[in-house]
């Protein structure tokens, strides 16, 4: 095979053969030595698995990345990955790998480990770690011996040293975010890895294709000519083409794998797919690499070792592990296991520590708040306690944290001054630390959120941009979400239709890859409003079938929301039917909110004003709207519908004191007195 219009990509896989964990062996040997109770140790290990015959859905497990962030958070650090020092001699993998570079390819890696590197040596090249994410052109990796670093490296090799121990790696969510805050990666490096592989042969060996975060959307914007993807076996290699392979050696009831999903999308795109499955030094060889015998005599002991040494440092942080698991359960809702594993946490009056008993208050205190009935009383009561305890030990990271909760229930509970007040004396007015730079982040998009609640929107704008830039820069995926989407809210309310649909459709995105999945279905609800105020009714329809699949994923509050959308869309494409029926499921389940009965029984009747003609239908929906006049006008002003006769609709409604209606009926009167429009 000619190799210099050749790039090789390769995964954890390739490190495997020489004793090097993957990530489900590494998680299993850290859960193992951190958490003492059998159950939770159980617990975290079953959750950490992505094909679970019980998943909620396809993203409902711990992912590596999401569980390194929590041990880092508890215990500090995770330098336990020093065992990559120790591992020096390369797999015949990485010595092909090495070829292809000598003879004019490109090798890039997800991996942190620096056996490409000391495969380079073997091959007598001077070997150069290039992170992706530090360089700017093309020409910084072009020439022989540069090895190309997407999540970063351990080591990094130079000239005439290797740098150990640089840390310089994104192994957490966080890390990876604030390196790459949009969906994929940033655009000097995804230009940079579009001409390594646009265009070329591409060789994919032990690489499942699971970075959703930002690798795997930076590939589907990729088109190498050639795709080779060697897919691991326990036999000889098996050469499939791509229609062979779909057609018949695939179980065609079986969900597409992530990887199965990106060659068809490269095959639909144009390229040329074969797959290899089987053993992968094998597979290379039959692609025409050379036959190498690798030195490297299988060792996992010397990584567990090094796991051990580390959990010996740092488990008086936690020493039941029961904190640490409280915080996994929390990820993924597992309410009934946090609680459990809270109660038997055991924390200590030591700020040093990663659980003391003020952050155990504290985690106590955020399951109150965010339990299903809003327990507030119980919620006010429990940050007492963490605040108390925290300033006991002088932690005031866990109490200012305590201070934040507290301003967040009184905001809750409408007693917006009492919170602002809180808020502006937490807000840091000097940056000196990540921490307060989070602090920063929750301060402003609360406050952001208490002025879109009061409908100062442009204020609210102001608060949740600059909350936005500091999510960005800490990297924390979770508030980047709920800061877009109420930033979208904001430029809805403010009639700027366009920006709110494009943050929104960033939101749904990012929503989608990283599995917040009520999280998304909330932004297609909303797109579903955006689309109909630009009259984009096929979009909206679309959309509608998207969550009508997935609504019994939402709470009740956002099923009763989707549903007056869909009347909504229904009212306005005249299937007065249709929309007559979502009324109707809203008034099957309003019982748990009553306060959206009226708005259902109101859009009931115009269903039937409408459905049969009515000689009076204007006089009775504009008697129906008496009640809501000036939320019409505002309706109208925002939207530019201000063409309306608006004396002659004054001399028909009334004024009156005004109360929640949703936009629905306002939208349908708006549409119907102004027929130019529609």
């Amino acid at each position: 095979m000619k190799t210099k219009n050749t790039t090789i990509f390769m995964g954890a896989g390739v490190s495997v053969p020489v004793g090097l964990p993957t990530a489900y062996s590494l998680a299993d040997e850290l859960i193992d030595h951190l958490v003492k109770k059998e159950w939770a140790r159980n617990k975290i290990k079953y959750i950490c698995r992505s094909e679970r015959k019980d998943m909620r859905n396809k993203y409902d497990f711990i992912r590596f990345e999401a569980l390194l962030e929590w041990i880092e958070d508890v215990y500090s650090n995770i330098d336990f990955f020093n065992f990559f020092n120790y591992y020096t001699e390369p797999s015949a993998i990485q010595l092909c790998a090495a070829d292809c570079v000598k003879n004019g390819g490109y090798v890039v890696t997800t991996n942190f480990d620096d056996l490409i590197e000391y495969a380079f040596k073997v091959k007598g090249i001077q070997a150069n770690t290039v992170d992706i994410n530090t360089i700017k052109t093309i020409d910084d990796v072009n020439g022989v011996g540069n090895v190309i670093k997407l999540h970063g490296s351990w080591n990094y090799h130079r000239e005439r040293e290797i740098i150990k121990n640089s840390h310089n790696i994104q192994a957490t969510m966080v890390d990876i975010i604030r390196t790459n805050p949009t969906i994929s990666f940033n655009t000097d490096s995804k230009k940079i890895l579009q001409k390594i592989i646009n265009n070329r042969e591409l060789i994919v060996v032990g690489y499942s294709a699971s970075d959703s975060v930002d690798i795997v959307p930076t590939l589907y914007d990729c088109n190498p000519s050639k795709v080779y993807w060697l897919d691991y076996a326990n036999c000889k290699p098996i050469t499939y083409e791509y229609t062979d392979y779909f057609n018949s050696n695939r179980n065609t009831n079986s969900e597409y794998k992530e990887w199965e999903k990106l060659i068809k999308h490269w095959y639909n795109k144009g390229s040329d797919v074969t797959i290899i499955s089987g053993n992968a030094e094998q597979s290379l060889y039959l692609l025409g690499f050379n036959k190498y015998k690798s030195k490297a005599v299988y060792n996992d002991n010397i990584w567990k070792n090094e796991v051990k040494k580390w959990v010996k440092k740092v488990k008086y942080n936690d020493t039941s592990g029961l904190g640490f698991a409280s915080l996994i359960f929390e990820e993924l809702r597992f309410e009934e296991e946090k609680l459990m594993a809270l109660k038997e946490s055991r924390g200590k009056r030591d700020k040093e520590v990663g659980w003391s008993t003020a952050r155990k208050y504290y985690q106590i205190a955020q399951h109150d708040y965010f339990s299903e009935v809003g327990n507030y009383d119980d919620t006010l009561k429990m940050v007492k306690k963490a605040q108390k305890e925290a300033k006991l030990i002088g932690d005031y990271r866990v109490y200012n944290n305590a201070r934040f909760l507290e301003a967040r229930v009184f905001s809750m509970l409408g007693k917006y001054p009492e919170s602002l007040q809180i808020l502006d004396t937490l807000n840091p007015k000097i940056i000196n630390s990540d921490f307060e730079i989070c602090l920063k982040r929750d301060c402003e998009s609360w406050i952001g959120r208490i002025y879109l609640w009061s409908s100062n929107y442009k204020k609210a704008i102001k608060y949740l941009e600059s909350a936005y830039e500091n999510a960005k820069e800490i990297g924390d995926l979770s508030p980047l979400i709920e800061i877009e989407y109420a930033l979208a809210i904001c430029s809805m309310q403010l009639g700027r239709i366009t920006k709110a649909n494009e943050i929104l459709t960033l939101n749904e995105k990012r929503c989608y890859l990283h599995g917040y999945m009520n999280a998304r279905l909330i932004a297609l609800i909303n797109s579903i409003e955006l689309n109909i105020l630009h009259f984009d009714f096929k979009i909206a329809k679309n959309t509608i079938k998207i969550i009508e699949s997935e609504v019994e994923k939402l709470n009740e509050e956002d099923e009763i929301i989707y549903y007056f959308k869909c009347a909504e869309f229904y009212l306005l494409t005249k299937k007065y039917d249709l929309a007559k029926i979502y009324y109707e499921k809203i008034l099957e389940i309003v019982d748990f909110l009553p306060h959206y009965k009226g708005d259902a029984l109101i859009g009931v009747e115009l269903c039937e004003i409408l459905q049969f003609n009515s000689p009076n239908m204007k006089k009775k929906i504009m008697d129906i709207t008496a009640t809501y006049y000036y939320q019409v006008l505002r309706f109208l002003f925002l939207y530019k519908l201000n063409y309306i006769n608006k004396t002659e609709l004054g001399n028909v409604i009334k004024f009156s004191k005004l109360s929640g209606i949703s936009l629905i009926l306002l939208k349908l009167a708006s549409i119907l007195l102004t027929p130019r429009r529609f």
